[in-house]
C-alpha cells in the first residue's frame, strides 16, 4: 500500500522548526547584548565619564529640589497665604522628606542597566546543586552524541555553556536552560493530521510574534546609550567632544541653581514672624491646602 505524504503538512513541520531555530538564535543574540557586550560599553563609558554623569545627577536632583521648594511658596503666596519663617521651615523639611528617596538610592550604572550575568556567580550549596543540575540537562540536550542531537543548536550554545559552567555563573546557565531545554511551546503531540495541522499553524502564528517582539527589543537596545556609543567610545576626539558636552551640561544647571536660589531669596525676603497653629493642625492644613491632599 503507497503511503500518501501531506506535503503542506510536512512544509509546516519544517517550517515549525527553522522559526524554533530562530528565536532561540534571538534569545541567544538578545542575552549575548544584555550580560556582555552593553555591560562592556557602559563600563568603557564610566571609564571615561562616570564622575560627570554622577555630578550631573546630583545638580540635577539639587536644581529640582531648590525648584520645588519655589513651586510650593509660591503656590501658597498665590492663594493669600503669608510667607512666614514657620512656613518655609516647614516647605524645606517637606521637600527634604520628599527628595529623601533619591538621595539615598545608589546609581548602580550610567545607563541604568543591571549588573552583568557575568558577575553572578554561585556562592552556596542550594546554587551550587541547581548549577549542576541546569548543566547536566543542557549537556543532555545539547551533546553531539545525544539521541537529541541537533547540531544548530549545539553550534550556537555549546561553548557559552561550557564557559558559564566553568566560571560558575548560575544566571548565564539558567537562561540558556530556559532557552534550550523548556519547551518554547507545547509539545507536538497529536491525535490525528488535521489536529496536527492546526496545531503547527498556530504554533508557528505564536512563533512568528514572539521573534517579532524579541527582534523589537533588540532594535531598542540598538537605538539608544550605550550601544549608540558603540563605535566611538574609543575615539579621542569623541570622548573630548563628549567631556566637553557634560562639562557644558554641569555649567547650565549651575547658573538654574544660582537662579532658583536668588527666586527662593526674593519669596522670603523680609519673613517676620506671626502667630501659626500648632504644628499638627499645620501639618495637616498644609497637606490639604496643597494639591499633595490630591496625589
Amino acid at each position: 500500500m503507497e503511503i500518501i505524504v501531506d506535503q503542506s503538512l510536512e512544509t509546516l513541520r519544517i517550517s515549525y522548526t527553522e522559526k524554533v531555530h530562530t528565536l532561540r538564535e534571538i534569545l541567544l543574540n538578545l542575552e549575548q547584548l544584555e550580560n556582555v557586550l552593553l555591560p562592556e560599553l557602559r563600563h568603557k563609558y564610566d571609564a571615561h565619564f562616570r564622575e560627570f554623569e554622577v555630578k550631573i545627577q546630583e545638580l540635577t536632583l539639587q536644581l529640582s529640589e531648590k525648584q520645588r521648594v519655589n513651586e510650593l511658596l509660591l503656590l501658597k503666596y498665590q492663594r493669600g497665604e503669608e510667607i512666614t519663617e514657620k512656613v518655609v521651615e516647614f516647605v524645606l523639611m517637606f521637600v527634604q522628606k520628599e527628595y529623601a528617596k533619591f538621595k539615598t538610592t545608589e546609581k548602580k550604572s550610567t545607563f541604568g542597566l543591571q549588573e552583568s550575568a557575568s558577575t553572578v556567580v554561585s556562592t552556596n550549596n542550594s546554587l551550587t546543586e541547581e548549577m549542576s543540575r541546569l548543566y547536566k540537562e543542557l549537556v543532555k540536550k545539547l551533546h553531539p552524541d545525544s539521541s537529541q542531537k541537533d547540531e544548530k543548536l549545539f553550534e550556537l550554545f555549546w561553548s557559552n555553556v561550557q564557559e558559564s559552567y566553568e566560571k560558575q555563573n548560575i544566571q548565564r546557565l539558567r537562561t540558556y536552560h530556559s532557552i534550550v531545554c523548556k519547551q518554547l511551546l507545547s509539545p507536538n503531540m497529536f491525535t490525528s493530521p488535521t489536529s496536527e495541522k492546526e496545531r503547527l499553524e498556530a504554533e508557528i502564528s505564536f512563533l512568528n510574534r514572539k521573534i517579532t517582539n524579541e527582534q523589537k527589543r533588540i532594535s531598542a537596545y540598538y537605538s539608544k546609550e550605550p550601544y549608540t556609543f558603540k563605535d566611538s567610545i574609543e575615539n579621542s576626539e569623541w570622548i573630548a567632544n563628549h567631556t566637553k558636552s557634560l562639562q557644558e551640561t554641569m555649567n547650565r544647571i549651575t547658573l538654574d541653581i544660582e537662579q532658583a536660589t536668588k527666586v527662593f531669596a526674593t519669596i522670603t525676603k523680609g519673613v517676620h514672624i506671626t502667630p501659626t497653629k500648632e504644628k499638627g493642625d499645620f501639618d495637616q492644613n498644609f497637606t490639604e491646602s496643597t494639591y499633595f491632599g490630591g496625589r
